[in-house]
């Protein structure tokens, strides 16, 4: 479906007649709708404000700049076509602007429908650099207007961002979406009163009321490790056996490592390296069994000493991370660190040190 776009004019009136003329004929020779000051009288502030709501209104915002800078709007001391200008740029409104070529401007002069004086001031040529630095064409004459009005708009036609207008009869009839959604809806709200039906239904049962390990209690975990040949008649292999450890020797192996919120392939290799230490076993290649390392995982969980959470990788892939819960940092406080011997019973008070006393 072609939208139409309503394109906002903006050029000085007397001496750009012609060129005006131009670019509404184009405007117009690509099915859309022009717009601009020949609505309104120039000088009049309440005017201003009405053009500036009408650029607002327009979906694309176009200016043809030629040898003058037009009338000074007395309160800023800006020309109107600078002030609309400018209007346009900070409501982001999809903007072009073809400026005549100096040979086109100075006929103009020669012409007498432009002022040299006014060409060659300050402001006119602050204004044309700033115009030319952004989206712009120079262009010679209403043929070249013509041109590179149709290939500008063949070009914001590209951009998701303008609106833009269709015909009634053009936009789809959303009248069968509307009863399908409200099906979907009863649907939907039927689903859910059953979901909740059958919850109702669920046990009670939490994790609370399970008879979980402790950290004292002992839990049996399988290891492998490569073991390499001795002598030229004797071959490599993967030794595995099963070793006994206490779930507070685990988590005290663990917890300081999850500080720094590592990914689960690092916990893993980190758990079997860590506690096959504890039982001699040094090889280049050595690991956890899946079940005996799923099962660490769950129970630490089930413990509530530690948080299991997908995030973002370095590489922008997803990953498993793991990490301390406030109980989990409590309690490796308790396994870790060092306490304060206890004075021995000799009588004597334990003896106070101060480096200034």
């Amino acid at each position: 479906m072609s939208k139409k776009y309503q394109v906002f004019v903006s050029s000085t009136y007397l001496d750009m007649r012609d060129e005006r003329q131009a670019a509404v004929e184009a405007i117009l020779m690509a099915g859309h709708i022009p717009a601009g000051m020949e609505l309104f009288s120039a000088g009049d502030k309440s005017q201003l404000e009405v053009i500036k709501r009408w650029i607002e209104e327009s979906d694309v915002f176009m200016l043809v700049l030629g040898a003058r800078y037009g009338s000074i709007e007395p309160t800023s001391g800006l020309s109107y076509i600078e002030l609309e200008y400018d209007h346009a740029v900070r409501s982001n409104k999809p903007l072009f602007a073809l400026v005549m070529s100096d040979k086109s401007c100075l006929a103009k002069v020669a012409a007498g429908l432009a002022n040299g004086e006014e060409m060659n001031s300050t402001q006119y040529s602050k204004f044309r650099s700033r115009v030319l630095e952004k989206i712009s064409r120079q262009v010679d004459d209403y043929k070249d207007i013509k041109l590179f009005t149709l290939d500008s708009l063949r070009n914001l036609a590209t951009e998701d961002r303008i609106v833009g207008w269709m015909r009634g009869n053009n936009v789809y009839d959303v009248k069968p979406l509307i009863s399908q959604i409200e099906q979907l809806n009863r649907e939907r709200n039927l689903l859910l009163a059953e979901v909740k039906t059958l919850q109702q239904k669920l046990p009670n049962d939490s994790i609370d009321d399970l008879p979980l390990a402790g950290l004292d209690d002992e839990v049996q975990l399988e290891f492998h490790w490569y073991v390499p040949s001795e002598g030229r008649h004797s071959s490599s292999h993967t030794a595995r056996s099963t070793f006994t450890h206490k779930w507070s020797e685990i988590f005290g192996v663990i917890a300081p490592e999850l500080l720094s919120m590592p990914n689960d392939n690092s916990v893993k290799t980190f758990v079997a390296n860590e506690l096959l230490k504890r039982h001699k076993v040094r090889s280049s290649v050595q690991g956890i069994e899946d079940t005996s390392y799923q099962t660490i995982k769950i129970q630490l969980k089930a413990l509530g000493l530690i948080d299991l959470a997908y995030s973002k990788t370095v590489s922008g892939g997803m990953g498993l991370f793991w990490s301390l819960t406030a109980a989990g940092e409590r309690q490796m406080m308790l396994l870790r660190t060092q306490k304060k011997p206890m004075a021995e019973e000799t009588g004597a008070s334990p003896s106070l040190s101060h480096p200034r006393c």
